[in-house]
């Protein structure tokens, strides 16, 4: 269901929560909100991208593995 969710590139779900990857914060943060409606969040953490995430979404390796 959060795959659905615009902007949202990958979902990743493990112990604890899901991760999602969007290529926008702006477009995804509103409609997972308006999803959920009241759901209880434990917490949320927006981070910005860095080079090696670049790195790795276009080779799949990161750095340190090539």
């Amino acid at each position: 269901r959060f795959a659905e969710l615009p902007g949202v590139l990958r979902v990743e779900a493990g112990e604890g929560g899901v991760v999602l990857h969007s290529a926008s914060a702006e477009a995804t943060l509103p409609a997972l909100f308006q999803h959920e409606g009241k759901a209880d969040f434990a917490s949320l953490k927006v981070e910005s991208g860095t080079l090696e995430d670049v790195f790795l979404n276009l080779t799949g390796r990161t750095l340190r593995e090539s």
